[in-house]
């Protein structure tokens, strides 16, 4: 997407009282008399933002309303600078104000007696360093709609000059079963940048649905310029079935049959990639659809989610190993999905019927993406066994690494547990496919319904582990297949089940050496206030039966059906999968009483309403655990 064009920013607190030069005292509620905020008179809605959120929270630090001015005078107290370099002509930024990376996202944070300055690269990267600063003086955002901001006599400040850049260039979430405005507000907050509308859907000529782009929150997106992805498996929507039925031979021959609306949807719904109208309608149709939303930076297309391929000859010849077996299952089929892609980002090959131009001839700078699933994973390679290079993409396309069939419960680098990672995994495809591609991202599923039912395992030295992992691969970014429904449409309880693994998820994929322990320790204590103490030893618990589930004798589960491989590696289904026997269950029922007991006993609730907070917080952990005593044995899921 073409970047709106940024607006230089100063905005000013103005404080009282200066803090003693590197002392790193905490701000006193008698310094404090007055803040107030200056910001331009038409400032970007990014930046205008990052004002917003400053107003609001060093107001509720304060506690003292917050007014925005015209300029701040500076002599009468401290002053915080917001400056975006990208508005900056020519390079024309002081050199106290210079930054090390280019990195789209990076900022620079420099706090001093006289005051602060928060330099970034963009206003996407002013606003990250604005929650940046946020969160050092205290404020904690846990998930939608749960937070901590501290008083000011809890809150922290320390000179200090630090600059921030990125461990992953792409930090993003797919929300499968939808989006909406507070999801969007936790993700930026925790310096996330790639969000993914998945329940957004076009109007059938492909125009932009504007009741949809409000509803999945895709304004609230672009108000904070974060990246947008869309697609995956949208064949269907870019050339529907329903639309071309006297066209049978442009659909995928299966078992001898072509399209069939009654019989194999997504197998037949294929399409016959080599034939070229298909490719012409398919290449067209993607483009339009691109005009028609500039907003999305990433188009991914996927095959449709079947391992089934067209079976007609001249399908069959694009494959240099047309009988080739799939690790995954079916037969292999990357060189027809490649050349796919080729032709939509390249246009016609030489040599087609018919002649026509790419995505990158027609919309110079818009990517597409594809990705290495199912029977897709492996690369196209000639007779010798090298990459069959007039089928790949070119390498402005975001190739995707896909971990589809890895465990939940252990690390990727963990062959010697773990015969999942063992298999053809993350390591084989990225190792194939990333020297090729200047730019991919790792797809995970840390957080997809189907693999853990949406229940609190606890994987967050796991989710660190495989980030430093996907990056000495050579992956840039990160991507989550997120199927738990978003606050605003249901209950919400996985959400917050899963909060320390969302949390982690976000920490990490800014900086991959980010402290796993200390960072668990501090959201305990703010999550759960008075019941920090017996909740961590209840998330350590069930961190070690998720680790040491069926292999180690205080884990083994109490029904022998789920001490096989599939029962420890693969989904889990329900919380027998979780919870292995009596003693874990009696321990991890006690730790919750415990919290229970001194999360009543509470008299400061932090959302200052009605409702006893801590106590709801233990409370839907209790609820969920009961279910461990009734969940009959023939519901256990096993090969």
């Amino acid at each position: 997407m073409k970047r709106r064009t940024l607006l230089s920013l100063v905005c000013c607190l103005a404080l009282q009282s200066l803090l003693p030069a590197g002392s790193g005292a905490t701000i006193d509620t008698n310094i404090l008399q007055t803040v107030s905020i200056s910001a331009p008179a038409e400032p970007d809605e990014t930046i205008k933002l990052a004002t917003d959120d400053l107003r609001k929270y060093l107001g509720r630090i304060t506690n003292q309303a917050i007014d925005v001015v015209e300029r701040p005078n500076s002599a009468d107290g401290f002053s915080v600078y917001l400056i975006s370099r990208a508005d900056r002509p020519h390079g024309n930024v002081s050199p106290a104000d210079a930054l090390r990376s280019e990195d789209f996202d990076a900022f620079r944070l420099v706090v001093q007696p006289t005051g602060v300055r928060i330099i970034g690269n963009s206003s996407r990267a002013v606003l990250y360093g604005a929650y940046d600063w946020l969160e050092r003086l205290g404020c904690r955002w846990f998930g939608p709609h749960e937070e901590f901001v501290p008083s000011l006599d809890q809150a922290t400040f320390t000179e200090l000059d630090v600059e921030e850049s990125p461990s992953l260039r792409w930090r993003g979430l797919e929300y499968i079963t939808g989006s909406d405005a507070s999801i969007v507000d936790w993700m930026t907050k925790q310096k996330l940048n790639v969000a993914w509308p998945e329940a957004y859907r076009p109007k059938d000529d492909l125009s932009e649905d504007p009741d949809l782009f409000k509803r999945e929150a895709v304004d609230e997106m672009v108000r904070r310029d974060l990246t947008i992805f869309w697609g995956g498996h949208i064949l269907n929507t870019l050339f529907p079935p329903e639309k071309y039925t006297d066209h049978p031979e442009y659909f995928a021959l299966v078992d001898g049959q072509r399209l069939n609306p009654d019989a194999d949807e997504f197998g037949r719904h294929q399409l016959c990639t080599s034939n070229p109208e298909v490719m012409r309608i398919l290449t067209e149709n993607t483009i339009r659809l691109l005009q028609n939303h500039e907003w999305i930076d990433t188009l991914f297309i996927w095959g449709n989610d079947t391992t089934q391929w067209c079976e007609c000859e001249d399908c069959l010849a694009l494959e240099p190993a047309p009988d080739r077996e799939s690790p995954f299952g079916g037969y292999d089929r990357s060189a027809s999905y490649c050349r796919m892609i080729k032709i939509i980002y390249e246009g016609s090959l030489p040599g087609m019927e018919v002649s026509f131009p790419g995505v990158r001839d027609v919309l110079p700078g818009r990517k597409i993406a594809f990705n290495h699933y199912y029977n897709l994973e492996s690369m196209p390679v000639d007779s010798k066994g090298d990459p069959l290079k007039d089928y790949l993409p070119d390498r402005a396309v975001l190739s995707s690494v896909d971990d589809y069939v890895q465990c939940n419960r252990h690390p990727l680098r963990d062959y010697a547990i773990c015969p999942r990672a063992a298999r053809r995994g993350v390591e084989q495809i990225a190792r194939e496919w990333n020297p090729l591609y200047d730019d991919n991202v790792f797809w995970n599923y840390y957080f997809a319904g189907n693999f853990t039912k949406g229940q609190p395992l606890l994987m967050v030295h796991k989710i660190v582990s495989d980030f430093q992992y996907a990056r000495s691969l050579g992956i840039v970014g990160t991507i989550d297949n997120v199927t738990l429904s978003p606050p605003s449409r249901s209950s919400y309880e996985h959400w917050r089940y899963n909060m320390l693994n969302f949390y982690l998820y976000a920490k990490a994929a800014w900086n991959s050496e980010v402290d796993v322990d200390a960072t668990v320790a501090d959201v305990i204590e703010k999550y759960y206030g008075p019941a920090a103490g017996p909740m961590a030893e209840f998330w350590s618990e069930l961190e070690r039966a998720t680790l040491h589930f069926g292999m180690h004798p205080d884990y083994m589960p109490d029904d022998a059906a789920l001490t096989t491989a599939p029962a420890i590696h693969e989904w889990l289904w329900n919380i027998r999968y979780l919870v292995p026997n009596q003693p874990v269950y009696a321990r991890l029922v006690t730790h919750l009483a415990d919290a229970r007991i001194l999360a009543a006993k509470a008299e400061n609730q932090p959302m200052k309403t009605d409702r006893m907070i801590y106590g709801e917080r233990v409370g839907i952990l209790q609820d969920y655990l009961a279910f461990w005593q009734i969940t009959p044995t023939e519901e256990i899921w096993t090969y």
